[in-house]
């Protein structure tokens, strides 16, 4: 059987794009961004990132 958990991958390549996009503008005059729209959920977090929310 093979579940599927999320429909994060659902999510038009276009739509994340804009997002990306967006969140460059926003950047680029001067807010603060941190950007979680656009990744590889297949390859999970890095280690540092995993330990530090461990530890927090």
């Amino acid at each position: 059987m093979n579940a599927r958990l999320s429909k994060r991958g659902d999510v038009d390549p276009f739509y994340a794009m804009e997002l990306l996009k967006l969140a460059n503008r926003k950047r680029q005059s001067g807010m603060k961004v941190v950007s979680l729209c656009l990744g590889q959920p297949a390859d999970g977090a890095p280690a540092a990132v995993r330990e530090a929310a461990v530890a927090a």
